[in-house]
């Protein structure tokens, strides 16, 4: 799956569920609890589908690859939003 990265970190906790990788192994997603609640983290931008980078300012420049990426994995990533949600129900 292909989703938006814009140089985010990863996250160290024993403690928690790791969702997704990088590519290089380390934790882009976790899932953890917080007072009575669950919150998800993530160091990349699934929310951030193609539209939303096109209309950007800088479309002419390095994201006009980005986009013709993101095209491509766009219903992994309404699949992954939609799991995301319902991990934070469960």
């Amino acid at each position: 799956m292909g989703v938006y990265y814009n140089g985010g970190g990863y996250f160290v906790n024993s403690n928690a569920q790791i969702i997704a990788h990088y590519k290089n192994k380390l934790p882009a997603i976790i899932k953890t609890k917080y007072g009575n609640g669950l919150v998800i983290l993530s160091g990349v931008h699934f929310e951030i589908d193609q539209q939303m980078l096109e209309r950007e300012e800088d479309f002419d420049g390095f994201l006009k690859v980005i986009v013709s990426e993101l095209k491509i994995f766009e219903e992994d990533r309404l699949l992954f939003c939609k799991d995301i949600i319902a991990r934070l129900i469960c």
